[in-house]
């Protein structure tokens, strides 16, 4: 999610006039069911799944990053193992990652408005030079994406990247190994797409993309593989008074998604629903309760096990933390894994996990 910026607190939308802000991309989808209890040392998620984690840290707007936490034996407070530094004139928006673990950064160029995806090798740090870079366009351009507000790259090789222009918000997929100024395979664009205040996206390997509306009546919206133009969605999932801030999908076309507050003054909740599911479907599985430790939570990704990972706002937005919980959780329970992010005061919802 730019799952996109909503007012002085990262997470916080109050009223029509407040912003929001970002999620990002990684493995959400393909997972298998696995045949242990812990992934990461110490913890109590999955095995197999995730080592690493990725988070975008905006600390002013000419001065942004990539921070990397590595996730073995994470407890307490973690500093990052990698900070990656914004280009001179742009600053960093969104986050994902491939299976080889290359960085994919949306960014915007601050002289000219254009978004652009930059694309680091694994292990990139301080100013380094990216592998290649993915051109945007700028607000008015009406061919190709702007400025990246979340990103996901597929287990399948494809990158969705939601924007917004003057034309309206419009979702772009195109191989992850493009380089330079790209006509997009797939371009969703107009009022029959129904993104009306569009906050994520994530594309699942058969190349079916969901967005998420940040509106009055929350909603999750998926899109066939092929669909392009004013193409309205196959399905939707109308999710009522709490209002969908993340979003994935795993190989069965379960629907994963955090539910917050419009008004961040009660706790938010992470819901499942069934492939198929549409209107106001009842989740087949619920994460909620004070055990959680869920408040206003976004930037909601899947690992390739099924463990779910999220940035977690506290009541107050003093401060955040990252949760997870282990493939299968529901209802009441604790986190599996549980760290405070050093460096990231200043977050875009934005994370990608691999």
């Amino acid at each position: 999610m730019t799952c996109i910026k909503r007012g002085v607190s990262i997470f916080a939308a109050v009223g029509a006039a407040l912003v929001m802000m970002g999620l990002g991309g990684c493995s959400d989808d393909g997972y298998v069911t696995p045949g242990g209890t812990s992934s990461v040392s110490g913890t109590g998620l999955t095995a197999g799944g995730s080592t690493v984690l990725y988070a975008v840290q905006q600390t002013s707007s000419t001065t942004s990053s990539v921070l990397l936490y590595t996730l073995a034996g994470a407890s307490g407070t973690l500093t990052p193992t990698i900070v990656l530094t914004s280009p001179t004139g742009v600053t960093f928006d969104a986050v994902a990652t491939d299976s080889l673990g290359q960085i994919y950064v949306g960014g915007s160029v601050t002289a000219t408005g254009q978004g652009e995806v930059l694309v680091y090798a694994a292990g990139s740090s301080g100013a380094a030079t990216p592998l290649r870079t993915i051109l945007g366009g700028t607000s008015t351009t009406t061919t190709t994406f702007a400025v990246p507000q979340s990103m996901h790259v597929s287990s399948t090789g494809t990158l969705a990247v939601l924007s917004n222009s003057s034309t309206g918000y419009r979702v772009a997929t195109m191989p992850s190994t493009s380089s330079g100024a790209v006509t997009p395979t797939t371009l969703l664009v107009g009022t029959a797409t129904q993104m009306t205040s569009p906050d994520c996206v994530t594309i699942d390997q058969n190349g079916k993309v969901y967005v998420t509306n940040f509106s009055t009546t929350g909603s999750v919206l998926e899109f066939a593989s092929a669909a392009t133009g004013n193409a309205a969605p196959a399905t939707i999932i109308t999710t009522g008074t709490l209002l969908p801030y993340g979003v994935a999908a795993d190989a069965s076309g379960n629907v994963f998604t955090v539910l917050d507050s419009p008004t961040g003054t009660s706790a938010g909740e992470v819901v499942v629903y069934a492939s198929g599911a549409s209107g106001a479907a009842v989740p087949t599985r619920t994460i909620t309760g004070s055990a959680t430790g869920i408040y206003y939570g976004g930037g909601l990704r899947l690992d390739s096990v099924g463990n779910l990972y999220m940035i977690n706002q506290a009541s107050g937005g003093s401060s955040y933390s990252m949760i997870a919980f282990a493939q299968g959780a529901s209802g009441n329970v604790a986190p599996g894994l549980t760290f405070v992010p050093s460096l990231l005061t200043s977050p875009s919802a934005e994370i990608a996990v691999r």
